[in-house]
């Protein structure tokens, strides 16, 4: 599923900065203090530095954990299927043809290798006689073949999950 990797990042980072922060802390806390005349305690136990950089480490594990959640949450929530270059080789290779008419397009704030990740709804035509159907995806398209709303482009089509759909980029920049 897309984002689980990255959630199961999240997690461990989670679970690290836990580690390495709660046992920190309790030494931070229950460290030594000499108080100055100003009334401020400071740490007088070498191991109160080393407990102070295990919490700024748990810190920055946190931040990190946080960061990886929310990227696993959103590719889990972004809706239909980012195809990756192997799943495009091999739609390339056993990909059924068919004609797609671009419904409705959605440019996102994604982008890969400076490309737009590009939401798309379209109403799909087999043409092996297989009857129409709609389906809503999400690719990675070159910023010089973006689709509009209404375009009958070429296309291809997994024979064993018709929700993969790839649109031929070179029909794309010819239209």
């Amino acid at each position: 599923m897309k984002g689980q990797r990255l959630w199961g990042l999240g997690l461990v980072a989670f679970g690290g900065a836990l580690l390495i922060g709660l046992p920190s802390l309790f030494v931070l806390v229950n460290a030594p203090c000499v108080e100055r005349g100003n009334g401020k305690c400071t740490p007088t136990d070498p191991g109160s530095l080393v407990a102070l950089l295990g919490v700024i480490l748990a810190g920055v594990f946190l931040i990190g954990a946080f960061q990886l959640l929310l990227w696993g949450l959103i590719l889990r929530l972004v809706g239909g299927p980012i195809l990756g270059r192997r799943a495009l080789e091999e739609l390339q290779v056993s990909g059924l043809p068919a004609t797609v008419t671009v419904q409705e397009v959605q440019r996102g704030y994604v982008r890969v290798n400076r490309d737009p990740a590009v939401k798309l709804l379209l109403w799909v035509q087999p043409l092996d006689g297989r009857p129409a159907y709609q389906v809503r995806t999400l690719q990675v398209l070159p910023w010089w073949a973006l689709p509009r709303a209404g375009m009958q482009v070429p296309a291809l089509v997994d024979p064993a999950d018709p929700r993969r759909v790839v649109l031929r980029v070179t029909a794309l920049a010819q239209g």
